[in-house]
């Protein structure tokens, strides 16, 4: 019986992704020891045979490759590790989107919620109209949220601060004027910092809003007039994700009180709202978005499409009243237009200025109130803003004694080849587009 022998092994140790620090010449191994046929340790080498025919059908053996995964299988696996590690992220934001609409719905339906937001606007607008300033007053995460809430209501010309409890407990009290409005950012609506400054607030006697969770905050039952701007979560964060870490409640007190920045801004600055944001934010993304905006912002981009300017049935034959109502039931952020059948329009800025003996008069009668298409200053609709304001000024100087070549209010805007109206214009709005991109 013919004795068999694996092949030679040998003891050496390879490092994967390191250089072997093998000797020069290394030891010799050891022979194998017999390995009986039975085991399973390696395969057996077939005898040699010199038979040429067997000698070409003869295949190399090798040990069994290591399973390669395909790149399918790579994918599942690594989306199955992906999906594990990113699972509490995505329940998280899941959550919180979750908490963001039911406030959307709450402020859209709830008639206390929309009260309180819609008195909480007046009392900001009115101290700013009056040159005072909300003061935001919160601890934790809630004065930190306040604090981002200052810089908001700032940048949109809204004078803001933050106040912390304890600081003004120790002499930052000073800060807050006769004129403000107090803004307090609770959860739990029963912190304790500020329920130790509510006694030194009262001698002061002004306007208190309160942001929080709680439907049952104690601030709110030891200050009866305090404006309560409810920013409810429809589940605890501990039974959400575990622990109770500020998120969804920190997220629904910053979206509330961002609704409260941008609904008073609008009522202070009505439509230059986004011209008074472009002024105080000049640098950084937002700021070299606006610069570019300014020198190519297009007149169509700010006049009223011709298709949302009411029509007036009656025409110049209707009473300078029955104008007004259907201008202003069609006002837009353009202003309150109307337009005749027979294509004139109504000049906004007169209609404003109709007076009470002029209600019961022909609008064909009143003067300066109709302008038909005929003599109305047209401006195509992808004109930039800044070169029709130099266009239109270097016209007034040349037609200086023409009164025919005088331009009016209003502006018909009209399409790229000049034949059709797409819409009109105030005077007023083209050129405070301009001077707010010149600020």
């Amino acid at each position: 019986m013919t004795e068999r022998r694996c092949p030679v092994q040998t003891s050496a140790v390879y490092l994967v992704g390191s250089a072997p620090a093998f000797p020069s010449i290394p030891p010799p191994s050891p022979p194998s020891p017999v390995t009986p046929e039975a085991s399973g340790l390696c395969s057996p080498i077939e005898e040699l045979s010199l038979d040429s025919n067997n000698h070409q059908q003869q295949q190399p053996t090798s040990a069994p490759a290591s399973p390669v995964l395909t790149p399918s299988e790579t994918t599942t696996e690594s989306s199955s590790e992906l999906d594990v590690r990113l699972a509490t992220a995505v329940h998280v934001l899941h959550t919180e989107a979750t908490a963001l609409r039911n406030l959307a719905a709450l402020y859209a339906t709830d008639p206390p919620a929309r009260d309180a937001l819609s008195r909480a606007v007046e009392l900001v607008a009115a101290a700013s109209a009056a040159g005072g300033k909300l003061v935001l007053v919160g601890v934790g995460k809630s004065g930190h949220i306040a604090r981002k809430l200052a810089a908001t209501f700032n940048s949109l010309e809204l004078r803001a601060s933050f106040l912390h409890p304890t600081e003004a407990l120790h002499g930052d009290l000073g800060h807050v004027g006769a004129r403000d409005v107090l803004l307090m950012i609770t959860y739990s609506g029963r912190t304790p910092e500020l329920l130790a400054l509510l006694p030194h607030l009262d001698r002061l006697a002004l306007p208190l809003l309160l942001l929080t969770s709680s439907p049952d905050a104690e601030i709110a039952r030891r200050q009866p007039d305090a404006v309560v701007l409810p920013a409810p979560v429809h589940e605890p964060e501990a039974r959400s994700f575990g622990l109770a870490a500020p998120t969804t409640s920190t997220t629904a007190a910053l979206a509330v009180g961002d609704a409260l920045a941008m609904a008073a801004s609008r009522e202070v600055h009505d439509a230059r709202v986004a011209h008074v944001f472009a002024r105080n934010h000049p640098g950084g993304a937002i700021g070299a978005a606006i610069a570019q905006k300014k020198h190519s912002t297009a007149v169509g981009e700010l006049s009223v499409p011709w298709a949302d300017v009411p029509l007036l049935n009656a025409g110049r034959a209707a009473t300078g009243a029955e104008a007004l109502r259907v201008a202003v039931g069609g006002c837009t952020a353009g202003g309150c237009w109307a337009r005749c059948p027979d294509g004139a329009v109504l000049v906004p800025g007169r209609l404003r200025r109709l007076g009470a003996a002029e209600l019961a008069v022909e609008v064909g009668a009143i003067e300066g109130l109709v302008v038909s298409r005929g003599t109305a200053t047209a401006v195509r609709v992808d004109e930039v803003v800044g070169d029709v304001v130099r266009r239109l000024a270097r016209r007034e100087e040349q037609d200086d004694d023409d009164e025919d070549g005088k331009v009016g209010e209003v502006l018909l805007v009209v399409d790229e080849y000049g034949r059709e109206t797409v819409g009109v214009l105030e005077m007023a709005t083209l050129l405070q587009h301009h001077e707010g991109q010149s600020d």
